[in-house]
């Protein structure tokens, strides 16, 4: 049975579309009967079976496919010949084009741009202005923040955040502890007792023995950082030692 209708075509050729019955996902009632949803080129762009939805003024357009349980929200644009699938979600502001995929609980927000044959997939998160092109995949609860650019035939999984402006070409990164990417330079847990910055790889204790001697100084002023990348690598620091933390807490229950 289908689940939504078209209304009227716009002057745009886009229609808004209506749920024709109650929508549910995981038994419980998403979109009522009669709720008003997205826009979408024709029946081709939103699937009738599962739990899928355009909502808000978000657009599907183009050959693009919405189906599964995918969502696309507030100011969202889905068009060439890109698809969500599973449980995925795009909202806000974000741009998947060309012939990207989103899938498996991903989920891509802010102003982010997905685009060529990227594919985010397996709780993968995209935000701010972030573009993913090419190739890449981004997968395994990773995250993309801040205006960070990954293309090429770059493969993230497991654990990994990226922050800043980072640009990534290529290479896979299987880092199972969290690893964070900062702008010039990259932070990462080695162990769950050690992280390394950059090719140097120590214990948690000596990093935080060794922050303020001429060593660490130095790792600034031979790789060119500016005193805020330099901050910045200090803030991941942090940051990699808190997950590392969290994930020996959970381990511990």
């Amino acid at each position: 049975m289908n689940k939504y209708k078209l209304l009227r075509k716009r002057k745009d050729g886009l229609h808004r579309i209506k749920a024709i019955r109650d929508i549910y996902f995981k038994g419980v009632v998403m979109y009522p009967e009669g709720t008003s949803g997205g826009l979408v080129s024709g029946y081709h762009n939103l699937s009738q079976e599962g739990s899928c939805w355009v909502d808000d003024n978000a657009v599907v357009t183009g050959n693009a496919v919405v189906t599964d349980d995918a969502t696309v929200s507030d100011n969202a644009v889905v068009m060439g010949n890109s698809r969500l699938e599973d449980n995925a979600w795009v909202s806000e502001n974000a741009r998947i084009i060309e012939n990207a995929i989103i899938s498996k609980d991903a989920h891509v927000k802010g102003h982010a741009l997905i685009s060529g044959k990227a594919r985010i997939t397996d709780y993968a998160f995209v935000n701010d202005h972030s573009f993913i092109e090419d190739n890449a995949i981004i997968g395994g609860r990773t995250k993309v923040e801040g205006c960070s650019c990954v293309k090429g035939d770059t493969d993230l999984g497991g654990r990994i955040r990226i922050l800043s402006s980072m640009v990534m070409t290529g290479g896979e990164w299987r880092e199972q502890p969290p690893i964070v990417i900062t702008a010039s330079y990259h932070v990462y847990a080695t162990s769950y007792d050690a992280i390394g910055i950059g090719c140097q790889r120590y214990s948690i204790e000596w990093w935080r023995e060794n922050v303020d001697t001429d060593r660490m100084s130095s790792l600034r002023y031979e790789e060119g950082l500016s005193k805020k990348e330099f901050e910045s690598i200090e803030r991941a620091f942090e940051f990699v030692v808190s997950e590392i933390e969290i994930i020996r807490n959970n381990l511990l229950q």
